[in-house]
C-alpha cells in the first residue's frame, strides 16, 4: 500500500515502456535506444523530424500515460487526489524554512497535533488507490466482499470524514514459485491501470491494422480488471466492462461502483440491448450528477489557484492544471465515458482535441546523462510550460522531505533530480555530484552566485515566499 504509479517501473519484473508521475502531470518514455540509434551524438539538439520519428515508435506506450492523464484531470477520483496533493503541499510549505541561505528541512512529526492532516491524507489516498499487486502471475478470483472504511478528504479549510466501501477480492496467485491467496483491495490503482491498458491494445491494434489485440501482459496487474469483470460477468464484453470503470471514477468509492454496476449487468442475462440501455441510463445518471457539481467543480479549481496567490510560478502551473482540468471535466460531463468511446469507435485522434496531451520525457540509454533525454512539451504558452516544470521539482522536494529531515535524506544517498538527465544548464554540469545527490542544495549555490535559478532553485524559492521578497 506505500507504493504508487510512479514507482511501478522499480517493482515489477520486466521492462517498463513508459511512467506517468501522479501530481506532476507528465510522464517518461523509456526508448530503449541510445541516441546514437535516431543518428545523434551528444548533446545534438533532436529536431522536430527526429521527435516525430520518437513519437512513432513509442506512441501505444505513450498513448497508455497518456490516458492516465486523461482520468487524473478529467474525473471525481482524479480531482480528489489533486486535492489531497494541494493539501498535503500546503501544510508543508506553511512551515517551511525560510531562510533563504539554506535549503534544509526539518520533516514533519506527524505525531505532532498540528500535523494530523498530513496523516489523514495520506491514509486517504491509500484508501482510494486500494491495493498494487507486484510481481505475480494473476490466476483466478475466488470471492468478492465490500468493506467499510473511513477516509477523509479535504474540505473547506479542514477535513470531511466519509466512510466508503471497497471491495476486497480473494485471488489466487503465482507468486515467488507457489501458488497462493492474496487479499487486494479494488480502488484506483486498479481501475486506472486496467483501462488503460486495454484501450492501448485496442488502440495498438488499429493502428497496426492488426485483426486482434497483443495481449502482451495478461495475467498481470494490467489486467486484473478484466479478471475480475469476468468473474462478475462470465463473458462480458470489453467495451462494456471498460465503460462502467469509466463510470466508476465519477465516484470517490469507485472499487465499489464497479462492482455494483457489474452486478446489476449480470442479472441482465444474455441480452445486448438490455445491457445497452443500463449503461445509457447511467451515463445519463453520471453526466447529471456532474452538470450540477459543475459550478463547484470550477470554483474548487479557482481555489486551488488562490492557494498559491504569493507563489508565481506555482500559480501559472497550477492555473494551466485547473484550466485544463475545467475543460476536461465539461468533457467528462457531457459524455461520461468519451475516452472509451472514442478509442472502439475508431475515433481515438479525437481524444488529443478533447484534453490536450501533458509534458513529457523521451529517456535514452547511454551512459552519459548529462543533457542526454529530451523533455517535451505542447503548451502553446511557454511560461506555462516552464512553471509546470518547477511544480515536479516542488513536487520533488517535498515527497523526499516530508517525513524526513534534509540531513537523513542525505545519510541514506539522497536523491536524484528529477530533471538530472534531461537538464543543459552550466550548473549542473558544474554540480553534478549536488544535482545527483542533493538537487535542494542547488537553491544555496544560486543564492551564494549569480540568482540565476533553475527549475529546482526555484521551487525551493518558492516553498520560502522567495519571489515575494
Amino acid at each position: 500500500m506505500n507504493i504508487n504509479l510512479e514507482e511501478l517501473s522499480n517493482i515489477i519484473a520486466r521492462e517498463v515502456a513508459a511512467t506517468y508521475f501522479l501530481g506532476k502531470y507528465y510522464f517518461a518514455v523509456n526508448t530503449g535506444r541510445s541516441r546514437a540509434h535516431f543518428g545523434l551524438s551528444p548533446r545534438d539538439q533532436i529536431s522536430l523530424d527526429i521527435q516525430r520519428r520518437m513519437q512513432r515508435e513509442n506512441e501505444t506506450p505513450m498513448f497508455h500515460e497518456y490516458i492516465h492523464y486523461v482520468h487524473e484531470i478529467s474525473t471525481v477520483v482524479g480531482n480528489v487526489g489533486l486535492a489531497i496533493e494541494l493539501t498535503l503541499k500546503s501544510i508543508f510549505s506553511h512551515y517551511f524554512n525560510s531562510d533563504l541561505a539554506s535549503s534544509v528541512n526539518y520533516g514533519l512529526n506527524i505525531r505532532d497535533t498540528r500535523f494530523e492532516g498530513v496523516l489523514k491524507m495520506h491514509l486517504a489516498r491509500e484508501v482510494i488507490n486500494g491495493s498494487i499487486e507486484m510481481d505475480a502471475k494473476l490466476l483466478s478470483i475466488k470471492r468478492i466482499k465490500l468493506i467499510k472504511s473511513s477516509v477523509f478528504i479535504p474540505h473547506d479549510n479542514g477535513f470531511s470524514e466519509t466512510e466508503i466501501e471497497i471491495p476486497e477480492i480473494t485471488t489466487h496467485v503465482f507468486e515467488d514459485g507457489k501458488y497462493k491467496d492474496k487479499h487486494l483491495l479494488l480502488g484506483k490503482f486498479f481501475i486506472y491501470e486496467g483501462i488503460a491498458y486495454e484501450l492501448d491494445r485496442e488502440f495498438d491494434r488499429q493502428r497496426n491494422s492488426r485483426a486482434n489485440i497483443n495481449d502482451s501482459l495478461r495475467r498481470s496487474e494490467y489486467t486484473y480488471l478484466r479478471l475480475v469483470a469476468d468473474y462478475l460477468c462470465p463473458g462480458i464484453e470489453k467495451k462494456v466492462f471498460l465503460s462502467v470503470a469509466s463510470l466508476s471514477l465519477s465516484y470517490l468509492d469507485c472499487g465499489a461502483m464497479f462492482v455494483r454496476f457489474l452486478k446489476d449487468i449480470s442479472q441482465l442475462g444474455n441480452s445486448p440491448d438490455a445491457v445497452q440501455n443500463y449503461l445509457n441510463v447511467k451515463r445519463s445518471e453520471v453526466s447529471t450528477i456532474l452538470l450540477e457539481k459543475l459550478g463547484d467543480f470550477n470554483g474548487a479549481q479557482d481555489e486551488i489557484i488562490k492557494v498559491f496567490d504569493k507563489r508565481p510560478r506555482l500559480k501559472k502551473a497550477f492555473t494551466t492544471i485547473c484550466e485544463s482540468a475545467k475543460g476536461a471535466y465539461l468533457v467528462r460531463a457531457e459524455q461520461p465515458t468519451f475516452e472509451v468511446d472514442l478509442v472502439f469507435n475508431g475515433n481515438y485522434q479525437m481524444l488529443f482535441d478533447l484534453v490536450n496531451i501533458c509534458d513529457y520525457m523521451y529517456v535514452f540509454t547511454d551512459h552519459d546523462e548529462f543533457d542526454r533525454d529530451f523533455l517535451g512539451t505542447t503548451q502553446v504558452d511557454e511560461d506555462a510550460s516552464q512553471a509546470t516544470k518547477v511544480l515536479v521539482a516542488y513536487d520533488h522536494y517535498q515527497k523526499a522531505h516530508e517525513l524526513a529531515s534534509t540531513q537523513t535524506i542525505e545519510m541514506k544517498g539522497g536523491a536524484k533530480c528529477p530533471f538530472y538527465t534531461s537538464c543543459n544548464l552550466p550548473l549542473r554540469l558544474d554540480n553534478e555530484q549536488t544535482c545527483a545527490r542533493q538537487p535542494w542544495r542547488i537553491f544555496e549555490v544560486s543564492t551564494m552566485t549569480d540568482r540565476q535559478y533553475c527549475w529546482y532553485g526555484q521551487a525551493i524559492g518558492e516553498f520560502k515566499g522567495h519571489t515575494e521578497r
